[in-house]
């Protein structure tokens, strides 16, 4: 056996190509192999195949865990609402998009029924705030009576704006 460290081209170690080669240990296990060096760095893990694949998850990809850019499962889009992610044996992952993530207020009522959510079944946050996702705050409809709470609530809002508009109004007329 080579000691670590020593380099040899692919031809002198059995590998057709000319590439240079370093012996070098998985940082995990130990386990001594021959990895490729490219303008003199590692082309490979420092890990051998077998331990990246005990890090990685059933489809091969790194666990979310280990990423840099790991946010603990929780994600908020560009329109206010909260994503979380569903561990791959969860009930209710038929609800989930393609990357295992679902709308955390669909879930918060979804474990309230105890039942996955339907697609046509809508959630209507009460008070309007889309990251207030406390139960008492949602209300499960559909698409056409969603749609008719989305507007008075949109109204009613509109009111209180002219209303206070109107008392400022009046304030400043009383004052002259």
């Amino acid at each position: 056996m080579p000691e670590i460290g020593k380099t040899a081209r692919g031809k002198e170690i059995g590998i057709k190509d000319g590439s240079l080669y370093i012996w070098d240990a998985c940082k995990d296990c130990g386990k001594e192999r021959w990895v490729r060096l490219i303008k003199g760095r590692q082309l490979a893990s420092i890990i051998c195949h077998p331990c990246s694949m005990k890090r990685a998850d059933r489809r091969g990809y790194p666990k979310r865990e280990l990423n840099h850019r790991w946010k603990g499962g929780r994600l908020k889009d560009k329109d206010g609402y909260i994503s979380i992610i569903l561990p791959t044996d969860s009930f209710f992952l038929p609800m989930a998009n393609n990357r295992g993530y679902v709308l955390e207020h669909r879930l918060v009522v979804a474990k309230k029924l105890g039942r996955c959510l339907q697609p046509w079944e809508i959630i209507h946050h009460l008070n309007g705030i889309r990251n207030d996702n406390r139960f008492k705050n949602l209300a499960l409809t559909m698409k056409q009576y969603h749609e008719k709470h989305t507007l008075e609530d949109a109204l009613k809002k509109r009111i209180q704006l002219l209303e206070q508009q109107i008392k400022q109004l009046k304030e400043k007329r009383n004052e002259h």
